[in-house]
Order: structure tokens, then sequence, then C-alpha cells
């Protein structure tokens, strides 16, 4: 798998087969992630690979976004923690994140679902899984064997996201665009209306 295919068609799953993960794939998960990216290499991040139904089902309770519970962290072969070490680096929240998307792109090309869970009650999951004050929860990934096959989400259109050199500002050619795709003449009857606001 390329790594466009992996970008573009990697989803977030919520529901899962029962098939355990081999600890072999947790390795490669998170040798993946620790290649991503980090300030002055400092590497500040930590990951927690759960697979224990009673912990699973019990940082289940916490995860919810007001009444919106997460049911696939229980129900999920493996959950892995996403953590920050806050004292090694200023960067750690930054650099976390994206090993974790690391992760998750890794875990797409082996054929398998996952999903990035960021709404808990952080102290209470720290509470259960032991987890150092020092350390901040990025957050709780989900993985397993799809059972689901998610549609392909709405995405904004490149032109709607990018500027060149500063916000708002468009690239020459796009102008040279949409001058020829809208005519002289659409532009001539704009100016006419601001002219005579008619």
């Amino acid at each position: 798998m390329n790594i466009w295919e992996a970008i573009k068609k990697r989803r977030s799953v919520r529901s899962y087969q029962t098939k355990p993960i081999p600890e072999k794939i947790i390795y490669q998960l998170i040798d993946a992630a620790r290649w991503g990216p980090s300030g002055a290499n400092l590497q500040p991040w930590k990951f927690i690979a759960i697979t224990d139904p009673e912990i699973k089902k019990e940082i289940g309770k916490y995860a919810r976004f007001f009444f919106i519970k997460s049911y696939h962290i229980a129900e999920a072969p493996l959950v892995i923690a996403v953590l920050a070490d806050l004292n090694k680096s200023k960067w750690a929240v930054i650099d976390s994140s994206m090993a974790a998307q690391n992760l998750m792109l890794a875990a797409h090309s082996l054929g398998l679902g996952s999903c990035f869970v960021g709404y808990f009650a952080e102290e209470k999951i720290k509470k259960v899984l032991a987890i150092p004050a020092n350390f901040k929860v990025v957050g709780l990934i989900t993985v397993g064997f799809p059972a689901e096959k998610p549609s392909i989400p709405k995405r904004l259109d490149v032109k709607e996201i990018l500027f060149f050199d500063k916000f708002g500002k468009i690239s020459m050619t796009r102008k040279i665009l949409e001058f020829r795709k809208s005519g002289p003449l659409t532009i001539f009857k704009k100016v006419l209306k601001v002219i005579f606001r008619v």
C-alpha cells in the first residue's frame, strides 16, 4: 500500500471482529509511531497497549462526550493509550499526536481499523492505568480487524483551505483559471455592478 492510498482510505472504524491482535502487530504499530517527528528529537511519548477486557471496560466508562459514550473502547480487541511526557518537551502533545497518526496509518496498511478517541475523563483514566502525573493522555486509539466499512466522509476542497504567502491570498494560477472560467463579460458585469450599484 502506497502512502497516498493509506492516507485517503484510512477511516475511523468503531466496530471490530472479536479476533485478537497478535503481539507482533502491536510492536509494529508502536514501531511506526516512534518514527514520527518530534521537536529536538526528544521523543516525548509512551504507549500503553491494553488488551485486558476488565481494564478496557473500566476505561470505557470514562470515555464519553456528554451523553455520548464510546462503546467501542470496551469492545475493541486492543486499545492504545497515547501519552505525552510534559516534563520532557514543551511540544510533547503535538509530537505524540503526530506519532498517533503514524500508528493509525500503519494499522490501516496492515488491514486493521482504528479510531482516535479524544474525549474522556483524563484523571480517572490515569488512575486506572497508573499513569504518572507528568504525563498527559493525548488520546485512546481503538484497534481491531474491521467489522464495518465506513463511508467516505466529505472533505473540503484544497482551494477552500490553501492560501499563498498571506491568509486569504490565492495563487496567480488560480486567479487566471477563475478569470478564464468566469470570462471577461462576467468580470465586466461585476465591475459595472460595483460602480453603478445595479
